[in-house]
């Protein structure tokens, strides 16, 4: 910094001239740096912001065209962290939508009378008999296992091809393909199936099947395999490693509620 009455060359910072001890003043150029330099942080927490806000609009975007919306998230996700917090805000979002819907279903009760016969009655004292924490920590395992599970065959099977591709592209893939099938399974079905119960199936079988599409497009974009057949096994390997698992974590699931229900009749 120079002192504009002695011409001393000064330290960057220093507030007085270390030769005539005149005081120093910055330039109009630092200070516009200075307030150009806040000014772009501001910008950046409002972006984080308004992408905070958005985060269901994201949700609607995967949910309408899946494969514009992750090649988008794909080149902006750049950390890890960044994926492992998108699928965790998934989580969280798919865990409250289950939370609500058993907490209205418990509530619609069969009441069987002689005279009028069997017949829905409401009844809001079911709602404090639910029991949160086991439904909360089942529901959260449950959909995590099903994320992480899909991110993590798909990875090793890239390692085992001898292909490095990040961890977190297949989280983001394997998030985005999660989240069509539980709007509808989580939401949809259950409210279908007061009408119908078959056109709920029928509903939550296309969820998966549009899951399983959403999943091999992502995958497809990720690993390059350029012999069409080698491509197809890799995708019939680690679809089988899911299906086996996903057989065997229902089926527990299935098991369980079968021995709670038997258990309060008697």
């Amino acid at each position: 910094m120079k002192c504009v009455k002695c011409g001393e060359n000064n330290k960057d910072g220093a507030s007085f001239c270390s030769k005539c001890g005149s005081k120093l003043e910055a330039k109009k150029e630092d200070k516009k740096e200075k307030v150009e330099e806040k000014n772009d942080d501001v910008v950046t927490v409002s972006i984080d912001t308004k992408e905070a806000k958005n985060f269901f609009a994201y949700l609607k975007d995967v949910f309408v065209s899946p494969a514009k919306t992750t090649k988008k998230a794909l080149k902006k996700v750049k950390t890890t962290q960044d994926a492992f917090m998108l699928s965790l805000f998934v989580t969280l979002t798919a865990l409250v939508i289950n939370l609500v819907v058993n907490m209205v279903s418990c509530i619609f009760v069969k009441q069987y009378s002689f005279l009028e016969g069997t017949k829905l009655v409401v009844d809001f004292a079911q709602i404090g008999k639910l029991d949160y924490i086991s439904l909360i920590f089942k529901a959260f395992a449950f959909i995590a296992v099903i994320i992480l599970g899909i991110a993590s065959v798909y990875y090793i099977a890239t390692l085992v091809l001898k292909k490095e591709v990040p961890y977190r592209k297949f989280l983001i893939v394997s998030t985005n393909a999660f989240i069509p099938m539980a709007f509808v399974t989580l939401l949809i079905c259950p409210i279908v199936s007061i009408i119908s119960v078959p056109v709920s199936s029928c509903l939550a079988l296309l969820a998966l099947l549009y899951m399983g599409f959403i999943l091999v497009s992502g995958m497809n974009s990720l690993v390059e395999i350029e012999d069409t057949d080698r491509k197809m096994y890799f995708h019939l390997v680690c679809l089988g490693i899911l299906m086996i698992a996903f057989y065997f974590i229902t089926t527990e699931i299935l098991v369980d509620a079968a021995v709670g229900a038997l258990g309060s009749l008697s």
